[in-house]
């Protein structure tokens, strides 16, 4: 029996940018209604996540930061954080900085970089949310450890970035989240280990979790789940690895499954 929906955001339960269909919203309701868990799974922060949360009426957990932090809204605490040392943080930033890398630096509220450019409008618009420039170098100016760090360019840019990074860093976990997002947390943390903390904090199973995605970000979390659908519109490393595909999220993918399971009694209190 399914007790947990874990969904990812962009490419999944949203069509497009931070649009929610009204179906999918209806769908999850139903799922709660019918005592089920509903846990939305991002790369995105909590101020990118917290609307789309609350137009759902959520009743779970957040993971936020591919993993890297699970939030409580009924409490507004941080019920567990995995973030990258200050130290670690400073190096990382210098050689993304060396090879002419465009960054985004999360210590856990906001977002900030060097300075503006057309990949900065590109997030902004993509999140909903704006960041903050700073004006010098993020390694002058980072004071605090990091959640994550998101480098955005050209998909064979970061390709490169990421081969180039990733023996040289060993303590932290480099993966693409889409075409032109690498994301940069701590090793060890993917959205598996983000699941594995909130099904912790809750009680449910890997077994009892069915749960969405269509990026490479999302793979490890859709393998952990008892159930995993890779999204219609998945990347075809994700489609591959798992059995079941759902319909795309322009078709309200998310929201069709969900009541599949409902209708034939698959999901809900046992």
């Amino acid at each position: 029996m399914i007790r947990m929906i874990v969904t990812d955001l962009d490419g999944t339960l949203l069509a497009g940018k931070s649009v929610l269909p009204e179906e999918n919203i209806r769908a999850l309701r139903r799922a709660m209604d019918a005592g089920v868990k509903v846990v939305l799974a991002s790369g995105r922060m909590l101020e990118a996540t917290l609307p789309i949360a609350e137009a759902i009426g959520v009743n779970a957990p957040l993971s936020l930061f591919n993993g890297a932090m699970t939030y409580d809204l009924a409490t507004g605490q941080v019920l567990r954080a995995h973030t990258i040392p200050r130290e670690t943080g400073l190096r990382v930033l210098r050689e993304i900085e060396a090879r002419g890398g465009y960054v985004h630096a999360f210590p856990g509220r906001g977002f900030y970089l060097e300075e503006r450019c057309h990949w900065t409008d590109y997030y902004e618009n993509k999140i909903g949310v704006k960041g903050t420039r700073v004006g010098r170098k993020l390694s002058e100016w980072l004071e605090s450890d990091l959640f994550k760090l998101l480098c955005i360019g050209e998909a064979a840019e970061l390709d490169a970035l990421a081969a180039q990074l990733r023996p040289m860093f060993p303590e932290l976990n480099f993966v693409k989240s889409g075409e032109y997002h690498l994301e940069v947390v701590c090793a060890g943390v993917d959205k598996a280990s983000g699941l594995k903390d909130v099904g912790e904090v809750t009680g449910v199973s890997p077994e009892e979790m069915l749960a969405f995605g269509d990026e490479m970000n999302d793979l490890p979390m859709l393998l952990y789940a008892g159930t995993g659908y890779a999204m219609e519109n998945a990347v075809e490393g994700v489609r591959r690895a798992l059995k079941y595909v759902a319909p795309r999220n322009t078709d309200c993918g998310v929201a069709r499954i969900v009541d599949l399971y409902l209708s034939e009694g698959r999901m809900g209190r046992s």
